[in-house]
């Protein structure tokens, strides 16, 4: 027979009893467990599946149809519009990364002279970096509160994590 314990979480299975209780090593392991779920559906699957991809024959829309091995990657070298493609996100790149560094570094010199309000402006300035991190405690908060949604479903599992 299987079920739980009256006295907390665990399992029997006949008359030897099974007990599985949440300590610190677990629930950490716990707490890990979506950030790995996130980064191996949204980093791991696309990169795989795009390797597979690229030695495929595929069309727009269409299953793949047969191995292609690397005739794909010898169409890409040898393609005008690949080559454009590049040449043209080279120009940007190059271009939007000089532009945010010269205005950064404009920005960085009119803080650095004796203005009025220049501490304000300083504030000001910073107030973005900090706006990300206080939203994530919050969101943190709300979820890992004790009547939130974490805790309520280790409730329906007969977990009671503080």
């Amino acid at each position: 027979m299987v079920g739980a314990r009256p006295g907390g979480p665990g399992w029997y299975c006949g008359s030897r009893p099974m007990r599985f209780s949440l300590n610190d090593k677990h629930v950490r392991h716990l707490f890990l467990l979506p950030a790995v779920v996130w980064m191996l559906a949204f980093t791991i699957f696309p990169l795989l599946s795009t390797l597979w991809f690229s030695f495929h024959h595929i069309t727009i829309g269409g299953r793949p149809t047969s191995f292609a091995g690397l005739d794909n990657f010898q169409r890409a070298v040898g393609d005008y519009k690949v080559h454009n493609s590049v040449k043209v996100t080279a120009i940007f790149v190059v271009g939007s990364v000089a532009f945010e560094i010269a205005v950064g570094m404009m920005l960085a010199l009119l803080f650095n002279q004796k203005i009025r309000g220049r501490q304000f402006f300083r504030a000001i300035m910073m107030m973005p970096l900090f706006a990300t991190p206080i939203a994530v405690g919050f969101l943190a908060q709300t979820m890992f509160y004790k009547d939130g949604p974490v805790n309520s479903f280790l409730g329906l599992l007969g977990w009671n994590v503080p």
